[in-house]
């Protein structure tokens, strides 16, 4: 039973750093470079001019064999856009899709979070120094745990401390990789495959730990976190870091914005 629990605790933080490090370091940087894409549209557009190819691509006639790159890609960011040349800021279809799945994908990290601090606080209110080992209360109803020692709470701030690293890591990495991401359809699958990541801990959970361990958590009594009833601390202290990373959410988004008009305008600026 012990080592399949440390199965379970390993996999679960190699699995959580693996794809926090791919996301971190080489995902959240893998969107279109709007400004070279800017430049060499530009120079594709001048070599073009007067040519029946831009008149093709610009009306996105997908039975021109050739430049299907610069058709797709117009097609694209129209949809991301909304058509037009009409500047609609976050009003934008792509930029308003984008904005609601960073929303959903931080209330979700904020959820996890939310959820470690009050485990933390909980241990604390039944951290004892003069506690040797941990003592559990049996009752009919399942059981309670009473005092924890010191040096276990430590292991278990240590653990929730690394957890909140890789949330908030994975937060920032996750909002970068959705903002630069100009298309509709991959917005959405990128913030399924982001929500899927925080999911890996119950995963490995409900596979990997035994039904003995789990039964025996089920029936344990939850720990009070003790947050004030006259005063909602705990929502305050969530709620206003999650309007501070929207704000600047929306801000950086703006700029995308304006950035993916420019590379549309290089592009194929007075057609449609």
């Amino acid at each position: 039973t012990n080592m399949m629990v440390l199965l379970s605790v390993f996999v679960n933080v190699f699995l959580q750093s693996a794809f926090t490090y791919l996301v971190v370091f080489y995902i959240s940087g893998s969107g279109d470079d709007l400004e070279a894409l800017k430049n060499d549209f530009s120079a594709w557009r001048d070599q073009r001019a007067g040519d029946d190819v831009l008149v093709r691509v610009c009306e996105t006639d997908y039975s021109f064999g050739s430049d299907f790159l610069q058709t797709s890609m117009n097609d694209r960011l129209l949809g991301y856009l909304g058509g037009g040349e009409e500047y609609l800021g976050l009003a934008a279809p792509g930029a308003f899709l984008c904005l609601v799945v960073c929303s959903a994908w931080c209330l979700q990290v904020f959820a996890v979070v939310g959820e470690v601090i009050d485990e933390l606080r909980g241990v604390w209110y039944i951290t004892y120094t003069t506690c040797k080992m941990m003592e559990i209360a049996v009752s009919q109803e399942g059981f309670t745990l009473q005092r924890v020692p010191r040096h276990r709470s430590q292991w278990f701030a240590f653990a929730s401390v690394f957890q909140i690293i890789i949330a908030t890591a994975l937060l920032v990495a996750g909002i970068r990789w959705l903002c630069s991401t100009t298309d509709i359809v991959e917005l959405m699958l990128n913030g399924v495959a982001l929500s899927y990541i925080m999911d890996l801990d119950e995963l490995a959970y409900q596979v990997l730990v035994p039904t003995k361990m789990r039964t025996l958590i089920h029936m344990m009594d939850p720990l009070l976190a003790k947050w004030s009833m006259g005063f909602p601390v705990r929502s305050l202290s969530l709620s206003l870091p999650l309007c501070g990373v929207m704000i600047i959410t929306a801000g950086v988004l703006s700029g995308i914005v304006f950035d993916v008009q420019e590379v549309q305008f290089a592009l194929c600026r007075g057609f449609g």
